[in-house]
């Protein structure tokens, strides 16, 4: 059974092999590309490689383009800090108050570095493993 054909048997109730095994590695998968947590979390690359080695070696179910919630926050207007071996984070909340969130307007994920990035990263996963990979 491939990881696809797996999950989506389990989703529907049929029997599996075993039980899918869809943990979120995130920073194993920066370390197992060998880069610091920064560049995996800025490189969609990195963020391919790691996730497809971590698959394999961990015997993962699926693939994903997830490394820290920053990616939005950035396209809205939040000034993210990259630590080498950290989540990026904002240091300054973008919504301070209530009448903060007036000012968020709708954003094109193409026109976003951070959320173009994560774009690439999905395009290449599936190119590479959605045949085999959800």
């Amino acid at each position: 059974m491939t990881p696809k054909q797996r999950l989506y048997a389990r989703l529907s109730g049929k029997p599996v092999d075993k039980i899918p095994n869809l943990n979120i590695m995130m920073a194993l998968v920066a370390k197992t590309a060998g880069v610091n947590y920064a560049r995996y979390a800025r490189d969609y690359r990195m963020l391919v490689e790691g996730n497809l080695l971590c698959a394999e070696k961990f015997g993962l179910d699926a693939v994903s383009a997830i490394s820290d919630p920053m990616r939005e926050a950035s396209a809205y207007g939040a000034q993210v800090e990259f630590p080498d071996n950290g989540v990026p984070f904002s240091r300054v909340p973008l919504i301070q108050s209530p009448k903060d969130a007036a000012k968020l307007v709708n954003f094109d994920p193409l026109d976003s570095p951070r959320t173009l990035d994560r774009v690439r990263a999905v395009e290449e996963l599936h190119r590479r493993a959605g045949r085999d990979y959800p």
